[in-house]
């Protein structure tokens, strides 16, 4: 019986780490901005071919703060290092890619990638060089005090604020293979950021008030890519410089791994 309630309370409080990790326990609305990319400059080369990459979601993090009396949002861009994510690569011909990522805190994103120079992935080569274009748009819908995906709540606020978060994004990638089975890579990616919604607050002058909030950004990235038959190891670094209208502009550091492997 011992063993059985030691088994349970381990099961306990592996369950309250992965809800911590997972969401945000303060009152404040959080938008997480992300950082990570793992979309690689050479195309798939095959159709229905590609990768499915399991990594870090860190980026930036934007706190939104209200007071009972004004509907004006109080900003404040940090890191945030809390976050996980898969992004999926699927191959359409020679030089197209789809791509898609789905994680926590975050919109999940869908988008396209077209190679305009060098050898794909299936044909790459050592000194091949790579560059691509792409672009990708989501979209998440979130009621309550909190940013998660998942739909779990753990805040007690009094207000709720029901809000639409859209991000678009618009990059150039470029590889170099040091080997075939290593590439190294840089990108340079513009961000845009929409959240609008109405905030629900009982007995508050601010109850339905409506509130809107922009964001301009831009990203740098630099990637290494490690291939192994079918698996693949990547390290990315990303300078984040986010620019929330309401708030000072702000440079995010911010360091992602990620395993993958190819279908």
């Amino acid at each position: 019986m011992m063993v059985i309630k030691i088994a349970k309370r381990k099961k306990s409080s592996l369950i309250l780490l992965l809800l911590f990790l997972f969401t945000s326990c303060a009152s404040q609305i959080e938008v997480l901005t992300p950082s990570s990319m793992f979309i690689y400059p050479e195309a798939t080369g095959e159709t229905a071919k590609g990768t499915l990459t399991v990594h870090n979601l860190h980026g930036s993090i934007l706190g939104i703060n209200f007071s009972e009396s004004s509907a004006k949002a109080s900003l404040d861009t940090s890191k945030s290092q809390k976050s996980l994510a898969a992004t999926g690569l699927f191959g359409f011909g020679e030089k197209v890619d789809f791509y898609a990522r789905a994680g926590t805190n975050a919109p999940h994103l869908f988008g396209a990638k077209v190679q305009l120079h060098g050898e794909n992935i299936k044909n790459t080569h050592s000194s091949n060089v790579s560059v691509s274009l792409n672009l990708g748009v989501g979209q998440n819908n979130y009621s309550g005090a909190g940013n998660e995906n998942f739909g779990i709540q753990l805040s007690n606020a009094d207000y709720k604020f029901n809000r639409t978060h859209t991000i678009s994004q618009l990059g150039l990638l470029s590889g170099w293979r040091y080997e075939k089975y290593i590439m190294l890579y840089v990108g340079y990616t513009k961000i845009i950021e929409t959240i609008n919604g109405d905030i629900e607050y009982s007995g508050s002058p601010i109850d339905g008030e409506s509130i809107s909030i922009q964001g301009n950004h831009t990203q740098l990235t630099s990637g290494w890519l490690y291939e192994f038959d079918q698996y693949k190891l990547t390290a990315e670094y990303s300078l984040q410089q986010m620019f929330w209208k309401g708030d000072s502009k702000k440079n995010i550091q911010t360091f992602n791994l990620g395993v993958g492997f190819d279908y």
